[in-house]
């Protein structure tokens, strides 16, 4: 973990270079259980890991879920739901309860390489990696309620939501792009553009506390 002020080292929680989960994509984080969702894109685990740690330990959960390579996960903490799912053409995005611990199909045939959920409007935005799709869907019936906000040139994969600007913001790895889609309209636009952030996009994230 990195302080979000000055970039210091504060803890260590775990590394699995000896290990057989590889290549370690997405992070969401559940503030109310304290657990740091993550997926690994090579062997297609989902887990999670505790941030309150016992002698300097989380508690670590693998192989909580599956899904054949994983690059996005997003948490609903308001409805105790976390959302994760393929990169593949034909998706599926699965929804997670975090309570019961069961696990649903909540939208198949769409890839899934970036999101953020809006619980407070009941959305979940998310991004379609090689179609360069932006969507918002609802959180409650997204297969009849399925928009898709913009279609951008390039690879879309990690994606982050500006709730007080109404703003997306999309990573563009083909192109090392960053996009701004609007939230309601899906007008967008090319904010940063530089072949040499191709490999590095995959995550974004808005700190709403600095605005």
């Amino acid at each position: 973990a990195l302080d979000a002020a000055d970039g210091s080292d504060s803890s260590f929680w775990w590394n699995n270079r000896d290990g057989d989960f590889d290549e370690l994509r997405g992070l969401s984080y559940d503030k109310m259980t304290g657990q740091l969702f993550f997926g690994c894109f090579g062997d297609a685990t989902v887990g999670a890991v505790s941030t309150e740690q016992v002698n300097g330990v989380g508690k670590l959960s693998l192989s909580l879920l599956s899904s054949t390579h994983n690059e996005a996960i997003c948490v609903d903490a308001a409805n105790r739901h976390v959302f994760y799912g393929s990169r593949d053409a034909a998706g599926p995005i699965y929804r997670y309860n975090i309570e019961s611990g069961e696990h649903d199909v909540w939208l198949a045939g769409h890839r899934f390489s970036g999101c953020a959920v809006d619980a407070d409007a009941g959305h979940l935005y998310f991004s379609t990696y090689s179609d360069g799709e932006v969507y918002r869907a609802r959180l409650a019936t997204p297969e009849t309620n399925l928009t898709r906000l913009a279609t951008l040139d390039g690879d879309a994969r990690g994606l982050a939501h500006d709730r007080g600007a109404g703003y997306l913001y999309v990573a563009e790895s083909a192109n090392g792009a960053v996009w701004r889609v609007d939230a309601s309209t899906g007008e967008s636009a090319s904010l940063v553009n530089d072949e040499h952030t191709v490999f590095v996009l995959n995550a974004l994230h808005v700190d709403l506390a600095i605005l």
